[in-house]
């Protein structure tokens, strides 16, 4: 688990599954999943524990996602300013999410 600036350790793993949890009812068996911004983002998929922990409660709760791949797939084609992660989908200076990202990561 990554720590932050502050010292205090990330607690991304638990918050996401709990959140997953608390509307799994409502998941679809095949999702979609993405970060809007590269700083929450790029933490999560480079954390091995967060990873696991994503894939493990897809795994669990017999969800898949869409795109398929793993938690962390890299983005096929390398684009400036933005994550390698093809499921992070906001771009470095913005504040929310591309349009053009999120249809790669299946939005």
């Amino acid at each position: 688990m990554q720590v932050s600036i502050f010292g205090v350790p990330y607690a991304y793993p638990n918050n996401i599954i709990n959140t997953l949890n608390s509307i799994s009812c409502c998941i679809e068996d095949k999702f979609s999943l993405a970060f809007a911004l590269i700083r929450f983002g790029n933490p999560v998929l480079e954390d091995a524990v967060c990873v696991t922990e994503l894939t493990n409660w897809l795994a669990i709760n017999g969800k898949s996602l869409n795109p398929s791949g793993a938690v962390n797939i890299l983005r096929p084609i390398q684009i400036i300013l933005v994550s390698d992660y093809l499921r992070v989908v906001g771009q470095q200076g913005l504040f929310g999410p591309s349009a053009a990202l999120l249809a790669m990561a299946g939005f």
